[in-house]
């Protein structure tokens, strides 16, 4: 079965491209400045300037910088910026946290993707909405400031005849929680979204056409936030026969987290923006994830193969006693009813070894019948091809007529 969907899975996300989007990034008093303290809320002028605020309890304190509607009107795409004053041995010290999108910063939108000699262009564009928005720093210290948290992702162009709900379905079907440390799975806005998480570490993949159609309700529906300057990209094309976007995340919420998976990866690298803003290193951790999935990923029954077919082929393809290739056929067609994981969840009064010998047994059978395994190849084949992604490419087909 699985020997199926080993199809050439390594290469599936290798490319030129740098796949990254949201990044947090950690500045340190003096390596920046506040010339708008009022922006912040608590204003950052007793953090920035004697007399100094004095800090609670909790020993920090915290100011918010977010953009306005206005702001965003006036300027475009601005990050996110939280001010933390917290308590050392002698005295406190001061960080800056600074979140944005890179490709809606750059592009406006997170459907053009970046490449890895978009990052000085990307800085200075940086260091100028930062300006806007109250902040004076330098290049110097946001190439090498601290990463917090990172986001790797790719937009994946479906065949015509796909669906995301079809790939979210059979998704959903995984269990991967024990392999990856995942603990939750949330199946979210109608089978558009699934999200396999913990507080600091998250999968997701979702309908990225159906959620901007959630974020035009409200942003907090949507799986991505600050929307706003991409909600009318579609306006201007007749949406007929429109093509389907999955989107794949690598969401990495803290500095322990990004340090583990890239231990996990082989990387050998700095947690810095311009050690992290690396195509080599996007690569190599969605390639992680996604052979992770893949390899708990198991196709389902075909409707044309009957149970006694099934039986046949299995014992030609292994020398099993009859008992043991009636426990596969039944696990075969639980799988496809309830997925991988809820046949793991059925058989949890058993031990580890007794799930990952049947899963075993699976795996090595070749069920060169399945009919999934061509939607599959077909996502693969365009998945194998992939370049630079622009909004450009998802509105190619002469179905796609611009308005006037």
């Amino acid at each position: 079965m699985m020997i199926i969907l080993n199809l050439q899975r390594k290469s599936i996300f290798i490319n030129t491209k740098d796949m990254i989007d949201t990044v947090s990034i950690i500045l340190e008093r003096p390596s920046f400045l506040i010339n708008k303290p009022q922006r912040f809320n608590p204003s950052a002028e007793n953090i920035m300037f004697e007399p100094y605020y004095k800090l609670s309890n909790r020993n920090y304190l915290r100011s918010v910088n977010n953009p306005t509607k206005d702001d965003k009107k006036r300027h475009g795409y601005l990050p996110r910026l939280t001010l933390f004053m917290r308590n050392k041995p002698n005295g406190f010290f001061v960080q800056l946290k600074i979140e944005f999108s890179a490709p809606k910063l750059l592009f406006g939108n997170n459907f053009d993707e970046l490449e890895d000699n978009d990052f000085d262009r990307l800085i200075y564009k940086l260091k100028d909405q930062l300006l806007i928005m109250g902040v004076v720093t330098t290049i110097d210290a946001l190439k090498n400031a601290k990463v917090s948290s990172i986001h790797y992702s790719k937009n994946i162009i479906l065949d015509k005849h796909l669906n995301s709900a079809m790939i979210l379905s059979e998704l959903n079907k995984v269990n991967i929680s024990k392999r990856l440390d995942l603990s939750t799975t949330d199946f979210r806005n109608g089978g558009h979204a699934l999200r396999y998480h913990t507080n600091s570490y998250q999968i997701v993949f979702y309908d990225k056409i159906k959620d901007l159609e959630k974020a035009k309700v409200s942003d907090k529906r949507a799986i991505e936030r600050d929307n706003d300057m991409q909600l009318d990209l579609f306006k201007k094309y007749k949406e007929t026969n429109n093509p389907d976007v999955i989107r794949m995340e690598i969401r990495l919420g803290n500095k322990r987290t990004i340090e583990n998976i890239l231990k996990k990866t082989g990387i050998n690298s700095g947690i810095t923006s311009n050690n992290l803003f690396n195509s080599t290193i996007s690569k190599k951790i969605l390639l992680y994830h996604f052979d992770a999935i893949f390899d708990e990923w198991f196709i389902g029954v075909d409707k044309q193969i009957k149970p006694e077919d099934y039986f046949i082929q299995i014992n030609k393809a292994a020398n099993y006693k009859n008992s043991k290739i009636l426990q596969l056929i039944g696990a075969i067609y639980i799988i496809e009813s309830i997925g991988s994981k809820g046949l793991r969840n059925l058989l949890d009064n058993q031990s580890d070894r007794s799930w990952y010998n049947l899963k075993s047994d699976l795996d090595n059978i070749d069920f060169k019948s399945v009919n999934k395994t061509d939607m599959f190849k077909k996502v693969y084949a365009d998945l194998n091809k992939f370049n630079k992604l622009e909004m450009s490419d998802v509105f190619q087909s002469n179905k796609h007529k611009v308005l006037n």
